[in-house]
């Protein structure tokens, strides 16, 4: 199929503006989805870090309440009867007898404790051997066969914590397996001067601190146990209650049975070497690793929170910078079209139409058309080409006039000199004279007129020789003119290529100055990211001197009534002697927590004025990438004029040396027909040769006429 300027110019415009349209849409979706993925991915970051927090708080929470039991004297005696006995032995007198003291000494505490709470204290106290002494929550400490006992039962082959406080004396914060699977353990060493006693440690609820962490209708958390620690955990070893995925993970805490097809085996896999995000079902899916106190991973926390919004922000946005890049693409289309129609493809069509009236012999066409460009100098050289046309021609018609007459008067002289011969050859012997001088008179006549008709066969000769050299001369131009056409053809693509080297320069151009304005939005978007961060820290570190202020009040309130309790404990004699230890006891504690309350406080208040300067700083950051990120958008659009009349010059180059190779094929054609005129210029000088020959033969018979005559006159 044939194709025509305008669609070779247009067509390829067209699929470069739709390719172009499809790579910008890929883009976008593959920047957005990557940012989807990095608000998922902060989201769960937050989110572990909280939930950390909460790990946290709660083991140091359980590590204060098992602090106020380490250094009471009714602690140290019972410690001191049970390691009078056979601790090594379960059911040892000496160490029930032990157990029970301990029972009667705390019992107004943990009364106390359930009467203000409304829940029983879960303290447990353990034996230097890996041995359970009391857990004080319970009438009996275990159970056997289905029967409450009151022993000290072995805990060492899965009470790690407790090995690691009984072998190096000190305490130890963290997670760790159990019989019912992840607890919070804060485990405190019980001494007397450099010798271990035991150690005592509160149990926290572990499942209550997620469920605090997942209060939101929107989030939800699951938790999964390594399945190699189902020996240890003996109450999760219900498949039915506790399922496993893939015998690699076992489901310990996940109360929506719907969302739970969030959390795939691949997903919880990969959870265990680290925080990994992914969006699923219109929810932004996290897991992250469970590590105990040993920092050993023991399982993984998945998260889950509906980011249906979010996602239906980044989709809004695609769609409507797509929009407007399809709207930018077709308005530059649509501007191109009318520059190169109007500039290139409307003068091209009048010079081919001047052109084909030419080449069918319409010398009379006129070319009106007038440009300071190439276009304008090919059209003058066409008129220019014509008017030279004509007046060849015009010279070989007139020399082709002269030839004709010529040749007319000397077949007329050839035709009486015949007439001539034949009444010669017929008169009488008497008649010879006569007729010889009549013969005479006529071959001068004759003679005369070949004459000058060999003079004007020799004058039209020249002329038609001389017509044939300038024709020639003609399409001798005609050929450097075409030659010349073909060079600036050559040119212009030249021109075309260095101008689409031009445009692929500055495409590249573009594109780095895009992607450093995508970078300084990243850039832009972490600063602000870390300028809140740090607006949060601010807001927090003023909320925790709020509570360093409550707990040195409830520091004071406590010393205060540990003196009221002393006070008390002395009016009541020896009966109130152990509860003034206790209270001298709780007020030394208090003293403590006030010092401690008070450090704390100063460098509580050192971190707020270190966050004030950084929020400063981070501000003035903020403002200096905005600059710079508006400077870079200023680059941008600049290199993307750039790029557009590096287009446009590309197209224009273009179609002018395609109009110059069609323009160099009207040439051609007009070389053509000059070379028919050179032919035929040829044919009339060899005709004027032959009929000077002729004439020449017809002198030399005149010549033999006259001879004739002579010898009839002697």
């Amino acid at each position: 199929m044939k194709l025509k300027l305008k669609s070779k110019i247009f067509l390829p415009l067209t699929i470069v503006c739709v390719v172009l349209l499809g790579a910008i849409y890929f883009f976008f979706s593959l920047k957005l989805g990557k940012l989807t993925n990095y608000f998922i991915w902060q989201v769960g970051q937050a989110k572990s870090r909280e939930i950390s927090s909460y790990f946290d708080l709660a083991t140091q929470e359980a590590m204060k309440l098992s602090s106020l039991f380490v250094a009471l004297p009714q602690v140290k005696e019972a410690y001191k009867m049970a390691l009078s006995g056979n601790i090594d032995v379960e059911d040892d007198p000496t160490v029930e007898e032990a157990r029970k003291q301990l029972r009667n000494a705390l019992m107004t505490f943990l009364e106390g404790y359930h009467q203000v709470l409304g829940q029983k204290l879960r303290i447990h106290f353990h034996l230097p051997n890996g041995r359970s002494f009391v857990r004080l929550w319970r009438e009996k400490n275990a159970k056997r066969r289905g029967v409450w006992v009151d022993i000290s039962d072995d805990i060492s082959s899965f009470r790690k914590t407790v090995l690691t406080v009984a072998r190096t004396g000190n305490k130890v914060l963290g997670i760790e397996i159990g019989r019912g699977g992840f607890s919070l353990r804060g485990v405190l060493p019980i001494k007397e001067g450099d010798r271990l006693l035991g150690s005592v440690e509160v149990l926290v609820d572990f499942n209550s601190i997620l469920k605090a962490a997942s209060k939101s209708k929107e989030e939800y958390l699951a938790v999964y146990m390594d399945s190699s620690y189902l020996p240890i955990a003996t109450k999760l070893q219900d498949k039915t209650k506790f399922p496993i995925l893939g015998d690699k993970f076992v489901q310990v805490y996940a109360p929506n049975e719907k969302l739970n097809m969030l959390f795939d085996i691949q997903l919880l896999e990969k959870g265990l070497d680290g925080l990994v995000v992914k969006e699923k079902n219109n929810f932004g899916v996290v897991a992250f690793p469970i590590r105990d106190f040993s920092n050993k991973v023991v399982g993984v926390l998945a998260y889950a929170f509906d980011d249906s919004r979010q996602v239906a922000l980044v989709n809004n946005l695609k769609h409507i910078l797509l929009g407007g890049v399809s709207l930018i693409l077709v308005i530059f289309l649509l501007i191109g079209v009318g520059v190169v129609r109007r500039f290139v493809l409307v003068p091209i069509d009048i010079l081919r139409d001047f052109a084909v009236k030419v080449a069918k012999g319409d010398l009379k066409a006129s070319l009106r058309f007038k440009s300071d460009d190439e276009l304008g100098e090919l059209a003058t050289a066409l008129q220019e080409m014509v008017v030279n046309l004509k007046n060849k021609i015009k010279e070989a018609q007139e020399k082709s006039l002269l030839a004709e007459e010529a040749t007319k008067k000397a077949k007329k002289a050839l035709a009486e000199a015949e007439e001539a011969h034949k009444k010669a050859a017929e008169a009488t012997l008497a008649g010879k004279l006569e007729a010889a001088k009549r013969v005479e008179e006529v071959s001068k006549v004759l003679e005369k007129h070949s004459t000058n008709l060999l003079e004007k066969i020799n004058k039209t000769s020249s002329g038609a020789s001389f017509q044939r050299q300038r024709i020639q001369e003609t399409a001798t131009a005609m050929g450097e003119m075409n030659a010349t056409v073909l060079e600036v053809a050559r040119n212009a693509s030249e021109s075309a290529k260095i101008s689409e080297e031009t445009k692929e320069k500055a495409n590249a151009g573009y594109d780095l100055v895009s992607r450093a304005n995508e970078i300084m939005g990243e850039v832009k978007e972490k600063s602000d990211t870390m300028k809140n961060a740090m607006d949060k820290l601010g807001a927090q570190a003023q909320d925790i001197g709020k509570i360093i202020t409550v707990i040195e009040d409830i520091a004071d309130q406590t010393n205060l009534l540990a003196l009221n309790a002393a006070i008390e404990a002395a009016r009541a004699g020896d009966a109130g002697r152990g509860f003034a230890v206790v209270a001298d006891e709780v007020r030394k504690l208090a003293e403590k927590t006030m010092q401690a309350t008070k450090e704390v406080g100063e460098a509580i208040e050192e971190i707020q004025i270190g966050t004030k300067n950084n929020i400063q700083h981070v501000d003035q950051v903020v403002q200096i990438i905005a600059k710079t990120e508006e400077l870079i958008t200023h680059s941008g659009q600049a290199l993307e004029e750039i790029v557009q009349y590096a287009e446009r010059a590309a197209d224009s180059v273009t179609a002018i040396a395609t109009a110059s190779e069609e323009q160099s094929a009207a040439s051609e054609e007009i070389n053509a027909q000059i070379e028919e005129i050179n032919k035929i210029a040829e044919q009339t000088e060899q005709i004027m040769q032959e009929a000077e020959k002729s004439v020449t033969r017809l002198a030399e018979q005149v010549e033999n006429l006259k001879h004739i005559i002579e010898e009839l006159k002697s």
